[in-house]
């Protein structure tokens, strides 16, 4: 990495010698990544449009959770993902925003709180009623995290609250919406009668007017306040639940026109690792050992399951999936009973409607082509260790390598030459390795040591 950070003249933005920080990985994740054979694949990261929000801080401090709360807010204001306004009149439904199966309808207050569940894995809950409500006096966001008396001083994540002057609450609260940033807010709104969807506002006179006060839960000090006689609480606290292996999972596929649906964001591809690091820590990988791994699959498919050789898929010799294996529909396909002329679409379909299954399915699949597990027969073998070829260090076998805590390059190059076994060059097996390194960091901020 210091090697990277020289070449490209990043000394100068006060990072830390020999780490992946903000500065290297935006410039690492703007380049044209080399799939195999050399063919390029476009990193997505790069091309992801953010909507002006800071989406380049890692781990689990404030800026991190406040970019993960802004873009699951924007997710559902993008056409196709909108969801249509409804008030229930016990307003005690809270939902975990299922992207492959969201709710019918929802109200202002269950959107923010359910925003902030989804995010925290279930974690957190704010409270369903966005002011005081007699019936569920305990419910009530307003009274959640700590004030924020003008808009001016509203940071994105923050909640905000409206009073129209015809409020059904006793304490004049009409209407809460999240501040994303750059004046800008999401929400759900509208009447029963006459209802809108959920979608970005701009801040005018008229909210101004009718502004009463913010709400920040996600503190300044990587601390949160949900309940303030409860204090304040580390935000690496709430990040154990992330860790678990029920955590939210991504993936894109492409289409028969040969396009692909648009490309993960930082924080999907963060999601999807986490996972991955979750699965392989139960099956007895070292930490060191599963971010070789990630920062191989970061080259291969930037952490998308559903990703096919150059963002394309012709049907016959590319690679698919996590790892791209290579003839797709000689190994993971066929493996997985996906034959025939419709294999690439059967795999699609499984990606975009049953993403957590197929994410396990592919990592299983792993494991064989490994022989660690017991299967199929046929699919074992993909290990080769090699001291001689495609930059290893050594040879290694594959129950040495994933208890392993060697350097963590030497295992990328490890992994790359035993298993991948690509045409990249030196440059692209450095890449591989600097990744690895940001993963490697990104899971220790998490507290994952």
């Amino acid at each position: 990495m210091n090697r990277y950070k020289e070449e490209y003249g990043l000394w100068n933005f006060g990072e830390y010698e020999g780490k992946v920080g903000e500065t290297t990985w935006n410039h690492m994740f703007s380049l044209k990544i080399e799939g195999r054979n050399g063919q390029s694949k476009l990193n997505p990261i790069s091309n992801q449009e953010n909507n002006g929000q800071n989406t380049t801080e890692t781990g689990g401090g404030t800026e991190y959770w406040r970019n993960r709360i802004v873009e699951e807010a924007i997710y559902w204001c993008q056409p196709g993902n909108q969801i249509i306004y409804h008030s229930d009149a016990d307003h005690t439904r809270l939902h975990t925003l299922d992207r492959n199966n969201p709710p019918s309808y929802i109200d202002c207050s269950e959107f923010t709180s359910s925003v902030y569940y989804t995010v925290f894995n279930k974690a957190l809950n704010i409270g369903t009623c966005c002011g005081f409500n007699k019936t569920y006096p305990s419910e009530t966001q307003e009274l959640r995290g700590s004030r924020v008396t003008s808009i001016d001083d509203l940071k994105p994540g923050d909640l905000m609250f409206f009073d129209w002057s015809d409020s059904p609450c006793e304490d004049g609260i009409d209407h809460v919406a999240i501040y994303i940033g750059n004046n800008q807010f999401v929400h759900a709104h509208g009447t029963n009668s006459n209802p809108k969807y959920t979608e970005i506002t701009t801040i005018n006179e008229y909210y101004k007017k009718h502004f009463v006060e913010g709400s920040r839960i996600i503190q300044d000090d990587d601390t949160y306040i949900n309940k303030p006689s409860e204090g304040k609480k580390a935000l690496s606290g709430a990040e154990t639940t992330l860790k678990s292996t029920n955590g939210t999972v991504h993936a894109l596929a492409c289409t028969t026109s040969g396009k692909h649906y648009g490309e993960l964001t930082k924080a999907q591809q963060q999601e999807n690792a986490l996972y991955i690091y979750n699965y392989l820590a139960k099956q007895g990988w070292s930490k060191n050992a599963i971010c070789a791994l990630l920062g191989n699959i970061q080259q291969e498919s930037q952490m998308n399951p559903g990703a096919w050789q150059n963002w394309h898929e012709t049907g016959e010799g590319d690679g698919y999936g996590l790892v791209q294996w290579t003839p797709a529909e000689e190994k993971f396909l066929k493996w997985m009973g996906f034959t025939g002329a419709d294999k690439a679409d059967l795999a699609d379909q499984m990606a975009i409607n049953d993403t957590k299954n197929f994410i396990d399915k592919q990592l299983e699949f792993l494991l064989l082509n490994m022989n660690l597990i017991d299967g199929e027969p046929g699919y074992g073998g993909e290990w080769i260790p090699t001291d001689t070829r495609y930059y290893s260090p050594y040879k290694m076998t594959a129950s040495d390598f994933i208890k392993s805590n060697n350097d963590i390059s030497e295992l990328t190059r490890v992994f790359h030459a035993s298993f991948e076994r690509s045409g990249d060059e030196w440059d692209d097996i450095q890449k591989r390795c600097g990744y690895a390194k940001y993963w490697y960091n990104y899971l220790t901020e998490l507290g994952i040591q």
